[in-house]
């Protein structure tokens, strides 16, 4: 049993370790491109309008989690995962690398007692 437990945790570590490698490949790619940065920061019908898509995405995944297909519910992830990349660009964008990984290292810490 702790054999299968194992195995199953490493799977989902593997899977949160994808959605963040997708969200800040996008994140980078959207920061390292001025046209596509300009437009999602310029533009607040867009930038809202992807927030609030987000957002209702993960209302509509929580309720369909258990109905569908472990091939729907990988898809649907790696979707939220490139839509977390879109909007968390301008963050990327707006912080230099010493702060990105200070703050990527101290999301990973975990509390203690």
């Amino acid at each position: 049993m702790a054999e299968e437990n194992r195995r199953f945790m490493v799977r989902v570590y593997n899977w949160m370790a994808t959605g963040l490698a997708l969200t800040g490949i996008v994140a980078t790619g959207i920061a390292s491109s001025e046209a596509l940065l300009y437009a999602i920061i310029s533009n607040k019908v867009l930038f809202y309008g992807l927030l609030i898509a987000e957002f209702l995405m993960v209302l509509g995944f929580v309720s369909l989690a258990k109905s569908v297909s472990a091939r729907v519910a990988m898809v649907l992830f790696c979707v939220y995962a490139i839509m977390n990349g879109v909007t968390f660009s301008p963050i990327h964008f707006s912080r230099n690398r010493f702060t990105q990984f200070l703050s990527s290292f101290l999301l990973t810490l975990e509390p203690t007692n």
